[in-house]
């Protein structure tokens, strides 16, 4: 029984090591939201900016947490801008590395080139993981990933 203990507390420490890297299904959320999309709520200047944008995206189900939307759209070069809808309630949220500044720049959230994905998020998990890129020696970049649980309110780094 002893060697069970021991065999259960090593998992748990392997499953919260600063090192692991986070996985989807680690942080679970409920995919069983149905609802009608609630109408958009835009209030800032910088909402309104991107009214196409955001409505269209707030139109389609959700894939994001179980009841949110990723809306994501270029800004002219090598960059990714986007919000987070909450589909439910009709709020806007920026994303991690965006929410600053005024206009277009207040929803970039990475840029630099790279041959991965900007981003990636699951309708059935709370993790969404961004990467950017950092401008190495010379001419080199570097990318980074960044993860991200998202608390219902905000989003909260974790690695």
């Amino acid at each position: 029984m002893l060697w069970l203990k021991a065999l259960m507390l090593l998992l748990a420490l392997h499953t919260n090591s600063p090192t692991r890297t986070p996985r989807f299904q680690d942080y679970p959320a409920a995919m069983t939201w149905r609802g009608k999309n609630a109408r958009l709520w835009l209030r800032t200047y910088n909402e309104k900016l991107f009214l196409t944008q955001l409505t269209t995206a707030a139109k389609e189900p959700p894939d994001f947490a179980g009841h949110y939307k990723i809306a994501g759209w270029g800004c002219g070069s090598v960059c990714a801008s986007g919000a987070l809808i909450d589909l439910k309630t009709g709020t806007i949220h920026p994303l991690p590395f965006a929410g600053e500044g005024r206009g277009a720049a207040y929803w970039i959230f990475t840029g630099g080139p790279m041959e991965e994905k900007y981003i990636e998020y699951r309708r059935d998990s709370h993790l969404l993981i961004i990467r950017r890129n950092i401008n190495g020696k010379e001419t080199t970049w570097e990318t980074i990933s960044y993860y991200f649980v998202w608390d219902g309110k905000r989003f909260k780094q974790i690695k």
